[in-house]
Order: structure tokens, then C-alpha cells, then sequence
């Protein structure tokens, strides 16, 4: 069994080498190695015969584990020599002694300027596919704080290798932290969820659907969602596992929102901005109601002169989160962030050219589009609004004009997509029926339409059914039951969420931790 695995995985090498060359790849063996069973008569042997094939590839590094490792002990001595192999292959020689250490860079700064400035390493065992990270080059300290406002795009990378592979296992390499390898493997839940795609699918939801030059599966999306899960602004192992617990093959995960600067915090008071400075606004008006649990500092009028460096900081943002990996942003003009600040007439009281008309209102906004689809292109862009929703007092007095507008001045950057919150969306309001309608922005607007607001599997299909959106983003739904769309293909029972948890830093309790379909029957 041992040989046949080995010569399977000097198919993938080759295959790999031709997709993505052979600078990019490395592999793992360990032929001495007797796990679950898993051994071979002649080990030495089979080692030999892999890195002398291997060199025909010229591969970066061959990855050996030594004879000592052993699964449950420590400390054991070296009872054979890797030395025949070590000699026989042409390049970089890697050895490992099994008990395996995990060191994540401790500074912010450091692994912030990793994912800005990575390139792909690809290492091949037994059919799965370990991501790794390597520091190409440095940058600026602004450039690394790439934080709030910018919602990260993520379909699954790698559509064209696993296509080749047939790998089974869903991978998120975009949200790794450092240098060191995470292996994302979960092979009960994606079997599950790639059984569902070997079958033609009834229900709308999980009809296929082509996003410009994305080909999607199925057409349920994971809506940002603000989770706190983060260490000093960095992701987490558990942030890749949270991530590929939902991943399916061809689905459109989008990530929770980043800062695009030290002042990006979002609706905020002085404690959390560079030097105690009041957070900025488009105004300088306070929230008048407080909310429970919550201080605001009144925020600071952005200067008319200051506003083209905001823009830019958007732009830098954009720029890094795709050299980081990632295959696109979404730009978050919902929710009483900056953006909707600008945009609804309850809050902008300006007099310059971003206040007043509807047009000037939306001037700010269109200015990020267009610095950022000038610089990663239009095809890597989305967007999120939400006209009807009066979030932190963020309220506009005619939502379905400024909401028209904005789709019809879209256009002409022909971005991916556009990502409209349903009116019912209320805060603190559950099972709140459809208000008003989001169509004429839906037939306005020329490319993808994403609706969200509390939709369940019967509004989700309805939506699809009646040509209201093309695809429909969960949250809360997503967030209990990272294997949703096979709930969904099956009417299946599900998960429910706890609020109590939404917001905590555990790694695990409310995050990582709500169960597959599997684990409930």
C-alpha cells in the first residue's frame, strides 16, 4: 500500500511542478515511518527510489522524517540513517525528528508584513496540501495595517490544481498568519459537502452560477461577520480552521472586516484611536441615544483636504490584501461605518463637495471604488450597502434613491459584485418580515446582486427562484452550521446559534466548535 501511495504522490509532484513550477513546490515523506499501520518491507529502499525520482523535477526542498519518530514516544534514538537519501537528492534536504513545534511570529508588525508580502510554497503528502508562507520582501509600517472597512473576498484558491488532484480536502490558505505550515484536513466534513456536488442539484440555492470569472457551485455565501477573534490585529490557527470548516469546492467565503489604518476603527471612541484622538467622521455630531454597554466619543469632521488620504488608505489596503492572497476585497459601505456615514443625509451635515446632494453624499464612497478597482481591477472588487438599515443612527431620509444611485454609478467600474442588505435587516429584530423591496437596485444593477438579511432556506430559494438576487449571504445560519449548504440540500435540522458567544475571543467556544450534520446523527 505504502509504494502505491508513493507513486501516486510522484503523479501529483509532476503535475503541481507543470501547474505551478517546480520553485513553488516541496514534499514530505517518511518511508521509515510505520503509522496507523502504514509500513514498508524495505524503507530504505523506498525512500532511495522517491528522491532519485524526484530530482527529474527539480523540486525546492525534499522533506524527510527520520526512523525515530515514532507516535507516542519522545526522546527515542536514532535507530536508522537518512544519510543514502540525503546524498542521493540534488537539492535542499529537510529533516524532522516528530515531535513537531509550532512557533508563530510574535509581532504584529512581522506577520502583518508576511501576509502583505508572501509568495506560495506547495507541499504535497499523500494527496493533501499543506500552505505555506515565505517573507518575500519588507514594507512601510502604514502599509501594514491593513484593518477596518475592507471586507476580505475569498473564494478557495487553487481551483485549477484540485481539479487535477481531486483532492477532497478544503483549504484556506489566504488567512495564514506566519511562516509555519497549517495543515487544513477535515475530510468528514468535505466528503460530505463534495457528495453533494456529484449529484445534480434541485433546490435554486445550489444551482451553479458564474461571478465574472468565478465559477461557483452553489449560491450560498458566508456573510462577514465581526467576530473579535483576532490576537492584536492578527489571525489565528483557529481563524483557518473557522474558515475551512465552511469552505465547499467552488464557494464564496467572504471574511470578517479589517482596519485600513490606525484611525479605521469603525464607530469608535478615543480609547481605541492613535493618541486618545476623537474617531473620524463626516461629521462632527455625537450619537445622541447611548447604547447600553457602549461609549462613543464624539467624532471629528474630516477635513475636505484629509479625505484623499482616506481614499488612498483604502487603496494601499486593497493592494496588500490581494499580494497577501487573497482573490478580491469588499469594499463595507453598510452599517453606519465611514463610508455610510458619508452617504446617509441623517448624519453627513457637510457643506463641502462630499455633503448635501445625493451626489456629493456618495462622492467619497465612488472615490474608493474607482482607486481601488485602478489598482487590483474590477473583476477582484464587491461591495456592501445597506440604504435601509439605521445602524448607530446611520439613517437616510429617501434609502431607496440614495440606494439606486449608488448601483447606477457602480456600473461603470463594472465591479464583481454589489452586496445589498435586505431591509428587514433590523437590529436586535429575529424572523422580521420584507419591508420594502431591494428590486429596482437588483434590475439597475448590470453585474452579481448578493442579498442579505436574516434569510432562511425557504427565502434563500424564493430569492434565487424569483430572480430577486443572484446569490444569498448567511451569517448567524453560517456561523452554527459550517456544513449549511449540505443542511440545506438534505432539510436538514440545524444548529442554533448562541448570541452569548458571538463576540468573546475564546478560539474555540461559539466559533470552531458548533457540530457537522454527521456529529448529530
Amino acid at each position: 500500500m505504502k509504494n502505491q501511495v508513493n507513486n501516486k504522490t510522484d503523479q501529483y509532484a509532476e503535475v503541481i511542478v507543470n501547474e505551478k513550477g517546480s520553485d513553488k513546490v516541496g514534499i514530505r515523506l517518511s518511508p521509515h515511518v510505520n503509522y496507523m499501520e502504514l509500513g514498508d518491507s524495505n524503507p530504505e529502499a523506498l525512500g532511495l527510489y522517491m528522491v532519485k525520482s524526484l530530482n527529474k523535477y527539480s523540486i525546492v526542498y525534499c522533506h524527510m522524517v527520520e526512523p525515530r519518530m515514532k507516535i507516542g514516544l519522545e526522546n527515542t534514538k536514532f535507530s536508522q540513517s537518512l544519510q543514502t537519501m540525503r546524498k542521493a537528492f540534488n537539492n535542499a534536504f529537510m529533516v524532522a525528528s516528530g515531535k513537531m513545534e509550532t512557533k508563530l511570529l510574535k509581532r504584529t508588525e512581522e506577520i502583518l508584513s508576511l501576509m502583505a508580502a508572501c509568495s506560495w510554497l506547495i507541499q504535497i503528502f499523500q494527496g493533501d496540501l499543506n500552505l505555506m508562507l515565505l517573507s518575500t520582501r519588507t514594507i512601510d509600517k502604514h502599509s501594514i495595517h491593513v484593518i477596518l472597512l475592507l471586507a476580505i473576498l475569498i473564494i478557495l484558491s487553487l481551483k485549477t490544481l484540485l481539479r487535477h488532484i481531486n483532492s477532497p480536502s478544503g483549504l484556506l490558505g489566504s488567512l495564514h498568519s506566519s511562516s509555519c505550515k497549517y495543515l487544513v484536513n477535515h475530510h468528514k466534513n468535505n466528503q460530505l459537502q463534495e457528495r453533494m456536488f456529484s449529484e445534480t442539484p434541485t433546490l435554486p440555492l445550489l444551482t451553479p452560477y458564474k461571478m465574472g470569472k468565478y465559477n461557483l457551485s452553489h449560491r450560498i455565501v458566508l456573510a462577514p461577520l465581526t467576530r473579535q477573534r483576532f490576537y492584536d490585529n492578527v489571525p489565528q490557527p483557529h481563524t483557518v480552521l473557522y474558515y475551512s470548516q465552511r469552505a465547499t469546492k467552488g464557494g464564496l467565503l467572504i471574511a470578517e472586516a479589517t482596519n485600513v489604518s490606525d484611525t479605521a476603527k469603525g464607530v469608535s471612541n478615543s480609547g481605541f484611536q492613535p493618541d486618545g484622538q476623537a474617531p473620524v467622521s463626516s461629521t462632527d455630531k455625537p450619537i445622541s441615544s447611548p447604547v447600553e454597554g457602549m461609549h462613543f466619543t464624539p467624532p471629528r469632521r474630516l477635513r475636505t483636504n484629509e479625505i484623499p488620504q482616506i481614499v488612498d488608505d483604502f487603496r494601499i489596503a486593497a493592494r496588500n490584501a490581494i499580494e497577501a492572497g487573497f482573490d478580491g476585497v469588499e469594499i463595507h459601505g453598510a452599517h453606519g461605518f465611514l463610508i455610510d456615514q458619508f452617504m446617509k443625509d441623517q448624519v453627513n451635515d457637510r457643506t463641502d463637495q462630499y455633503g448635501g446632494s445625493l451626489e456629493n453624499r456618495c462622492r467619497f464612497s465612488l472615490e474608493i471604488v474607482e482607486a481601488i478597482v485602478n489598482e487590483i481591477g474590477s473583476d477582484k472588487v464587491g461591495i456592501r450597502l445597506s440604504p435601509h438599515v439605521n445602524y448607530m443612527e446611520s439613517t437616510d431620509s429617501d434609502p431607496e434613491a440614495l440606494g439606486l444611485y449608488m448601483v447606477k454609478s457602480l456600473n461603470k467600474y463594472s465591479i464583481a459584485y454589489c452586496h445589498m442588505v435586505e431591509p428587514r435587516m433590523e437590529i436586535g429584530a429575529e424572523n422580521t418580515k420584507f419591508s420594502k423591496s431591494l428590486l429596482p437596485m437588483r434590475k439597475a444593477f448590470n453585474n452579481t446582486f448578493i442579498v442579505a438579511g436574516g434569510y432562511d432556506r425557504e427565502d434563500g430559494n424564493k430569492a434565487i427562484e424569483e430572480n430577486r438576487g443572484d446569490l444569498v449571504a448567511y451569517g448567524r445560519l453560517f456561523l452554527a452550521n459550517p456544513d449549511l449548504p449540505r443542511r440545506f440540500e438534505l432539510d436538514a435540522s440545524l444548529n442554533q446559534y448562541n448570541r452569548e458567544t458571538f463576540y468573546t475571543h475564546d478560539p474555540v467556544v461559539g466559533y470552531t466548535d458548533y457540530p457537522f450534520l454527521e456529529d448529530t446523527i
